[in-house]
């Protein structure tokens, strides 16, 4: 098992950027707060066919990452890499790492992972959809925290949006509200896999919703979901923005189990002969904070160190009107003792650089592609784009996180090691300055409510991608329409309440 970054300790050089950094990030997301209070935006979710043209590849990958993300919140979320075997074997080996994870869980998943592509290889003989079947189940059995509460909220949208029909003056016995019953009845089964029983029963009927949600994103209920869920009133629209996303949430499982059944019959190199390691999650470092806590203007002030504030006072005002000054408060009260941590993106691409793995010859398929199992955050999205290298990233989803941190310095590198990561640290605080500026002056918010990507869209709403797949370089769009490797003018995801954003077929987050 490699080690991330053996006998490293965090540097405490840049302490000032770093702090300035989480003043930013704390601004951003109370201003966005503001500026949805302003717009009446309740849900935004940005684009969703930014990553429309993965390859088939770049999608098994992520599928492998999402299924190593096994628990809500932040701990479980998965980059994988597929490199070339070495010592003479011929199959890949995946390279994974975790945002926080313990090594005992690693080596869990790890074992996880290859039991899968083990049975895939050696079941390749069954029929298609026997073989479907037991992989869907081994990747529901992984999921099941996830599955569990997804189906829970399922059920929440659903009464929710029967009320909504009923407010619009819809007989109980209508076309949509009848659609919307017979979903709750499949979506009511016991989640329980304390037993062997139980178990097959929940996967049995996990298999059955899952169909059913198929065969509602081949309806007409499917076109009924997007129309509503693009009502102009965001009241209206709310729960039916909730219920698309957990059936794409849900639908996400049949697409990673299908995708892996495909490479396999496909490619079956993939799943011959591999290696499965995985690297050490970052420590997680607390960072110093002043004490006591800025007030709003000044941390507005300490965000903007080298800016005259009282140039922006009338973009300030507009928001402090809509709750900006409170919204800051609370942020600063959430992360009054954070512990941050390497995302596990940045994590394996410090390592990879680290270890001279950064040229296409060293790849599987030459794809120096980081797969992830959520898009990045607007954070690491500037990282990529700031690192000198060819490495592939999904689209940023956008938000931002004050617990991110760079990966360690080994003092023995020495101080042109230090004045690099200055340097990169210099650059994506001067982007994430330019990017909140750009905020607080256009008042658009820039947030999604949900930072995976979710994984049903009726073709109704698939809108014509561009044709190719851009120059193929970590500078990704943070939201932009365009392809998930195209170019992109860094000025980040402007989200609306009707922007149809959450299908995408791509589903690389559960």
């Amino acid at each position: 098992m490699p080690s991330a970054a053996p006998s490293l300790t965090p540097d405490t050089v840049h302490l000032e950027k770093d702090v300035q950094l989480v003043y930013l990030c704390t601004l951003r997301t109370a201003a966005n707060e503001s500026c949805r209070d302003m717009n009446n935006i309740k849900y935004a979710s940005g684009n969703s066919n930014a990553d429309h043209h993965l390859t088939p590849f770049q999608i098994f990958l992520c599928k492998l990452a999402q299924i190593c993300d096994t628990r809500r919140g932040g701990d479980t979320i998965t980059a994988m890499v597929a490199l070339k075997g070495t010592e003479g074997t011929k199959g890949p080996t995946y390279l994974f790492a975790s945002n926080n994870r313990k090594e005992v869980e690693l080596h869990g998943m790890k074992e996880l992972l290859v039991d899968l592509l083990s049975d895939v290889r050696n079941l390749g003989n069954l029929a298609d959809k026997a073989l479907q079947r037991h992989v869907l189940w081994r990747v529901l059995e992984f999921g099941f925290d996830r599955v569990e509460s997804h189906i829970r909220h399922l059920l929440d949208a659903i009464a929710g949006c029967i009320e909504k029909c009923s407010q619009r003056g819809e007989a109980s016995g209508s076309s949509t509200i009848m659609q919307l019953r017979q979903l709750e009845e499949r979506a009511k089964f016991p989640c329980d896999m304390s037993g062997d029983n139980a178990k097959s029963k929940f996967l049995s009927d996990c298999s059955l919703l899952l169909k059913a949600i198929q065969s509602a994103k081949e309806s007409n209920f499917g076109k009924t979901i997007e129309d509503r869920a693009r009502d102009e009133d965001p009241d209206a629209s709310l729960p039916w923005r909730e219920l698309r996303h957990h059936l794409g949430r849900l639908h996400s499982y049949r697409q990673a189990a299908d995708s892996i059944v495909n490479v396999a019959k496909d490619r079956p190199e993939m799943v011959t002969n591999f290696t499965i390691d995985y690297i050490s999650s970052s420590k997680q470092v607390k960072l110093p904070m002043p004490r006591p806590s800025p007030s709003p203007p000044d941390l507005i002030q300490d965000a903007f160190p080298d800016l005259i504030i009282d140039d922006y006072e009338c973009e300030l005002d507009d928001l402090r009107e809509h709750g900006l000054d409170r919204n800051i408060r609370v942020q600063l009260y959430l992360h009054q003792k954070m512990k941050r941590l390497v995302h596990c993106e940045v994590l394996l691409h410090d390592y990879l650089v680290r270890q001279k793995v950064d040229k296409p010859t060293k790849f599987w398929n030459d794809s120096m592609f980081i797969a992830t199992s959520k898009p990045p955050c607007r954070l690491c999205d500037y990282y990529f784009k700031a690192a000198d290298n060819n490495f592939q990233v999904q689209s940023s989803h956008g938000n931002t996180y004050p617990r991110w941190r760079l990966p360690d310095i080994n003092k023995e590198e020495g101080a042109e090691a230090v004045e690099r990561q200055q340097e990169l640290l210099e650059e994506i605080v001067e982007q994430l300055e330019l990017d909140t500026l750009k905020l607080l002056k256009e008042k658009e918010a820039q947030w999604k409510r949900w930072d995976s990507a979710t994984g049903w869209r009726t073709a109704q709403s698939v809108a014509p991608g561009p044709a190719g797949l851009g120059r193929g370089y970590a500078a990704s769009s943070s939201g932009s329409p365009e392809s998930v490797l195209g170019p992109s003018d860094g000025n980040g995801r402007s989200s609306s309440p009707a922007d149809g954003s959450d299908y995408s077929d791509v589903g690389v987050a559960l």
